[in-house]
């Protein structure tokens, strides 16, 4: 990247040219003064010029590549560099001249001097006469870099350095602004000759100054910016604020323990309720009070404090339920506020590279475990319920986070035996639904007293005791049930309705959400009940949600299924994309009522407006209670979700903005929405396989893959390079050679059918350069734009044993060579992955299931026990046995092994046989 802060270097080595070189020829300096010292004085002004010219190199390089056009004061400061190599050159003749020759008589040479520095005085006043001219067009040269109105490149450079700031919410330090300001005064500054030199050496030292801090500043925008992802505080901003007045029970020592947790406690604080109780909401209101911080600020006393939170979000997007979501979120928020622990932490992280959990485990335990960095942290994270894994990876990650003595926790969840279990402490837990019957009557009595129609009803303060009453005593703790019959309640007043109709409104109200819900269900007009339907399943197998646009492609597949694969190549524009959803905003509410939110904002892979469950129960009251009414809604026609999906994404992924892989400007964005779309393709495609082989499907796929290849533009290889390869874990290493292909993803995403029709059709597409297919069957970790459902399932392994089989029964070999990874076999190479997930706690009881079942398949095939593995950093020589015992036991690896002796002594006696009679018997 092209620095815009090139010139301040590039001035302050100008001026440290000039300072020298007019002390140099000074009256009282070297001209006049001992001969001897000339030598030394050349070295310095030759580094000295060295130094100009290099960094003047950087503007050169700049304009000649035209990267971005320069500005006005960085055009000066090259003519101004150009100036100073030409003095510079004529000064160095001079010294020269008047250098001691080495080898010559000193007499001799002293009167050689002696008659060259009056021979050359005239020469050297006309060089302290450009010099001095060269320092005043400095000066003027710097006024006009530091005049904003003048659109300099340097202030350029500062505007963006401040929106970041800006846009990431970054709390600098106040030291770059100081330094410019004293910058300022110094330039300004009128000076005679004699103050000019002190001017000079102070400019220098600031300008040297804020060229470090702005280089510091520089690196800690790219590392926050580099923290920071797209959907970061969606939560936040979803969950709605506290109503005035409420929570205060929160801070109640009477009640809980919370304020001396905040004090004095360590650990976590526990706050369990039943769903829809408010958890989300009371997080937020604890995270922000002034009585939360003022507390933490007596807990942390003297030492900095830190504090950040986290929403889990089940239905929302990857960053947003995940374990790095959560590690990044809380990194960026504490970075942000203290960029000044960026270079204790992280200041080596490539900005350009996205954070692995590794990564951000170990920057996070250089945050919070570093003797150095004086400070303690509290944290709050809700909805650990909502968590898009398994619940033993995110006890690990509790437990890690919490192992500091200086980090504190404050949770939420629903009822999670396992996790409380670990967590929860009696002295320091609370069950929200037992705290909130005050606030709910609080709650309601505002929004009914808040409406003018209500308070004009005949009656009104009774009526309100009333119906105040009655909610508070069906609510059971749930703040959402409270929210939805009070919205019901003010309609009704806003329409008009008398007192009765009121009292009828929470009579005939369900008394729990799936009541409710079902309700709203209900009342969609028939028409609009199998579009309905359609929505919802889709909805509840999609991986995180969808933009509004999607969903409007329902309408084209109804009518014809095919409609993606039909579909030509070519971006969206804004005018198509406001036309379909405007209408589909209306659409969705007539077809699933209030049940699915509109959210604004844009989808962090393609387009905008994501269609999201109003909360987290309607999708648990969807998939557990509700399922078969919305399959019988289809009224017996043939539909899945799944395919939809497959559809939407292929269609999506033609309707993409300029995308071309190829392109440096393009890339990262292309790449970004190109590979999100076809993971969630492939993950959807491997859903649907499960349930039905679809020769749609192959079509679908191989559209994917013709798609991409014009998406790919003049890239040298083929699209599915473009994705980065997983890193190696220990011994288990990926290389792909550039030699990647469409089969081979398939492959990796356990695409049995697909890679069955495309080996059907044409045998010869088994053997491929670089990684064979059998490699990426037993190995197929590849890096996703986002984590699919399967990956945080243990009961779904990522080797499929049907796979390996087809490969096999397809003529694979496990024994053969792979020269990316040194020779080793396929064999050899599944062998060090399985030992390296172990070693790396990786494995699970389903992926070792599938192992043994795909062990068995190789020894079958042939597979050789001998193969050459790898010497262990312990000394001890791998062997397959060796690995076998580790991953599987004794018993099943001497299963394995007889196994295998079986099928040598078999191919044994078959090649004696055969060697023995005739050929032409066989």
């Amino acid at each position: 990247m092209a620095d815009p802060f090139a010139i301040i270097g590039l001035t302050a080595s100008i001026i440290t040219f000039v300072d020298f070189s007019i002390n140099l020829v000074s009256a009282g300096k070297s001209l006049y003064a001992s001969p001897l010292d000339t030598t030394e004085e050349l070295h310095r002004l030759g580094l000295i010029v060295q130094d100009v010219q290099r960094k003047n190199s950087q503007l050169w390089q700049i304009q000649e590549t035209r990267t971005r056009n320069l500005c006005e004061d960085e055009m000066m400061a090259m003519k101004l560099a150009k100036e100073s190599d030409k003095i510079a050159e004529d000064l160095m003749k001079v010294l020269k001249k008047l250098e001691i020759r080495d080898g010559h008589n000193r007499s001799v040479e002293s009167m050689r001097v002696t008659i060259w520095q009056r021979l050359k005085k005239k020469e050297v006043v006309e060089l302290q006469d450009r010099l001095l001219k060269l320092d005043s067009r400095v000066m003027n040269n710097m006024k006009l870099a530091f005049q904003g109105q003048q659109h300099s490149a340097f202030m350029t450079a500062l505007e963006a350095l401040d929106r970041s700031k800006s846009e990431l919410a970054i709390n600098f330090s106040a030291r770059l602004d100081d330094i410019q300001g004293d910058i300022r005064r110094l330039i300004e500054m009128s000076t005679d000759h004699d103050t000019q030199t002190a001017q000079r050496t102070s400019l220098m030292t600031k300008l040297e100054n804020f060229e470090k801090e702005q280089s510091k500043r520089q690196r800690q925008v790219e590392v926050i910016k580099s923290l920071h992802f797209a959907v970061l505080h969606r939560r936040w901003f979803l969950i709605e604020d506290a109503d005035p007045f409420t929570n205060s029970w929160l801070f109640d020592e009477s009640q809980t323990s919370f304020l001396d947790w905040l004090e004095k406690g360590d650990g976590i604080f526990w706050i369990g309720g039943k769903p829809g109780s408010g958890k989300s909401t009371l997080i937020k209101f604890a995270s922000k009070h002034d009585k939360t911080k003022a507390a933490l600020k007596r807990w942390a006393g003297e030492i900095e404090l830190h504090t950040a939170s986290y929403f889990f979000w089940n239905q929302g997007f990857e960053m947003q339920k995940s374990k790095t979501g959560l590690l990044q979120s809380l990194l960026y928020q504490v970075l942000s506020r203290a960029p000044e622990l960026i270079p204790r932490i992280c200041y080596d992280h490539p900005a350009h590279e996205p954070w692995e959990f590794n990564t951000l485990k170990t920057a996070f335990q250089s945050t919070t475990e570093r003797d150095d960095i004086p400070a303690k942290f509290c944290f709050f994270i809700d909805g650990l319920d909502e968590y898009g894994g398994d619940e033993e990876d995110l006890s690990q990650v509790l437990s890690f986070l919490s192992r500091g003595s200086h980090v504190k926790f404050c949770v939420s969840s629903r009822q999670r035996p396992y996790l409380e279990d670990k967590f929860q402490r009696s002295e320091y837990s609370l069950a929200i639904q037992n705290f909130t019957r005050g606030d709910m009557i609080t709650h309601v009595r505002q929004r009914l007293r808040q409406n003018e129609k209500f308070r004009a009803l005949e009656n009104a303060d009774a009526l309100l005791t009333e119906i105040v009453s009655i909610i508070a005593e069906n609510a059971q703790g749930v703040w959402l049930w409270v929210h939805l019959v009070t919205r019901d309640l003010v309609k009704a007043v806003n329409h008009d309705e008398a007192s009765k109709k009121l009292k009828e409104i929470i009579e005939e109200f369900p008394k729990d959400l799936e009541g409710y819900f079902e309700a709203v269900i209900n009342r969609i007009q028939p028409p609009y009940k199998r579009e309905m339907a359609q929505i919802f399943l889709i909805t509840l197998e999609e991986v995180q949600p969808l933009p509004l646009y999607a969903f409007s492609l329902l309408e084209r597949e109804n009518h014809d299924p095919r409609y993606a694969i039909k579909a030509p190549i070519s971006p969206i524009s804004e005018v198509e994309l406001s036309n379909i959803e405007t209408p589909w905003k209306s659409r969705i509410l007539n077809r699933c009522g209030d049940l699915l939110l509109v959210n604004p904002g844009n989808h962090p892979i393609f387009l905008r407006n994501a269609v999201d469950f109003m909360h987290r129960t309607v999708r648990d009251f969807l998939q557990d209670c509700y399922l078969q009414k919305l399959q019988s809604e289809l009224k017996g026609r043939k539909y899945s979700p799944l395919q939809s999906l497959c559809n939407m994404n292929l269609f999506l992924l033609k309707k993409l903005p300029e995308t071309d892989l190829s392109n440096p400007k393009l890339r990262k964005a292309s790449i970004h929405r190109t590979i999100g779309l076809v993971d969630e393709l492939l993950y959807y495609a491997h859903e649907q396989e499960r349930t039905e082989e679809s020769s749609e499907l192959v079509e679908i796929l191989d559209e994917v893959d013709r798609v991409n290849c014009v998406h790919a533009g003049t890239l040298r290889n083929h699209w599915t390079q473009a994705r980065d390869s997983p890193a190696a874990l220990g011994l288990d290493e990926y290389r792909e050679g550039g030699n990647c292909n469409f089969l081979a993803l398939t492959v990796q995403a356990r695409l049995v059918g697909y890679v069955r029709e495309k080996l059907k059709s044409d045998p010869r597409r088994l053997q491929k350069r670089g990684r064979p297919l059998l490699d990426y069957a037993l190995r197929p970790r590849r890096v996703t734009a986002i984590r699919m459902p399967y990956h945080s399932d243990r009961d779904d392994p990522s080797v499929d044993e049907n796979m390996v089989r087809l490969l096999l029964d397809c003529g694979a070999n496990p024994n053969q060579q792979v020269h990316l990874n040194d020779g080793r076999t396929v064999w050899a190479l599944f062998l060090l992955s399985m030992w390296e997930t172990i070693n790396y706690g990786e494995g699970s009881p389903s992926l070792t299931r599938a192992w043994y079942a795909a062990c068995e398949l190789l020894v079958q095939h042939g597979a050789d026990f001998d193969c050459w593995l790898e010497s262990h950093p312990s000394a001890r020589q791998l062997t397959a046995t060796s690995i076998l015992e580790k991953v599987f036991g004794e018993e099943k690896a001497a299963k394995l092994t007889d196994q295998m002796r079986d099928v040598q002594a078999k191919n044994l006696r078959g090649s004696w046989f055969t060697g023995f009679w005739p050929r032409r018997l066989f």
